[in-house]
C-alpha cells in the first residue's frame, strides 16, 4: 500500500492509533495550520503546517482505504466459500482488530466444516455397515 517511502512513517503511526487518536492528529494539524494563518505567521511556517496537515490526512485516507479494501476482499472470498483466507493487517487499530477477528471466524468456520465432514463420513460408513448387515441378514433368512 505505502510503497512511496515518505508515507511509511505516517502509516506506521496511523496503524498504532485508534480512530479517536487518528482524528485527533488530523484536527491538531488543521488547527495549527489555521492558527498560523490567522496569526499572520511567516508564509513558510504556514506552508509547512499546511503540508503536514495534508500529509496526515493523506496517510489517514490511504491507510483506512487500503485496510478496509483488504478486509472487504477477505470477507468476499470467505462468502464465496474460500476458508483459506487470511486478512493479515499489521497494527493495533480497529481495522487490524477486525482483520484478526475475521481470521478467527474463518478458522472456526473451517474447523466446523471439517467436523461436519468427519461426522458425515462416519454416518455414511455406519449406513454402509448397516446396509451390509441387512443384506447379510436377508441372505441368511433366504437360506
Amino acid at each position: 500500500m505505502v510503497a512511496f517511502s515518505p508515507l511509511r512513517p505516517g502509516a506506521w503511526l496511523m496503524r498504532r492509533l485508534k480512530l479517536p487518536g487518528k482524528l485527533g492528529w488530523c484536527a491538531a494539524q488543521s488547527l495549527v495550520a489555521v492558527v498560523l494563518a490567522v496569526m499572520a505567521a511567516p508564509w513558510w511556517l504556514t506552508a509547512v503546517a499546511c503540508v503536514l496537515m495534508l500529509y496526515v490526512q493523506l496517510v489517514l485516507w490511504l491507510t483506512l482505504s487500503h485496510d478496509m479494501a483488504l478486509v472487504a476482499r477477505s470477507m468476499q472470498q470467505t462468502t464465496q466459500g474460500d476458508l483459506t483466507v487470511h486478512a493479515s493487517l499489521q497494527g493495533h487499530d480497529e481495522m487490524a482488530e477486525m482483520a484478526r477477528s475475521l481470521d478467527q471466524m474463518v478458522y472456526k468456520l473451517s474447523a466446523m466444516v471439517a467436523d461436519i465432514r468427519s461426522n458425515a463420513a462416519l454416518v455414511a460408513h455406519a449406513g454402509q455397515s448397516l446396509a451390509h448387515g441387512n443384506r447379510a441378514l436377508a441372505d441368511r433368512t433366504e437360506q
